[in-house]
């Protein structure tokens, strides 16, 4: 199914792809470049489409997806005093 974003949903995926970089940098060495994290979440996000789904469900569900990477940065990342 054919995404159309909005502008703000596009900044979303973004910030997305941003925090997704930001993840890996966390773990690897050699994270892979922001513009595959970028189409990896465009595709995932197109999973999460039918014709039922609004713009806001899209909006919501790169909100979610954000603030899963954003957690998961909280959880595991060098500011947790677990982070080895």
């Amino acid at each position: 199914m054919e995404l159309n974003l909005t502008i703000r949903q596009n900044e979303l995926l973004f910030e997305v792809a941003e925090a997704h970089l930001k993840w890996y940098k966390l773990y690897y060495e050699y994270p892979p470049k922001f513009e595959i994290l970028l189409e990896l979440n465009h595709t995932k996000l197109s999973y999460l489409i039918d014709e039922h789904t609004t713009e806001q469900d899209i909006t919501d569900a790169l909100i979610k997806m954000k603030s899963g990477y954003d957690t998961m940065i909280e959880d595991y990342g060098p500011n947790n005093i677990n982070f080895e």
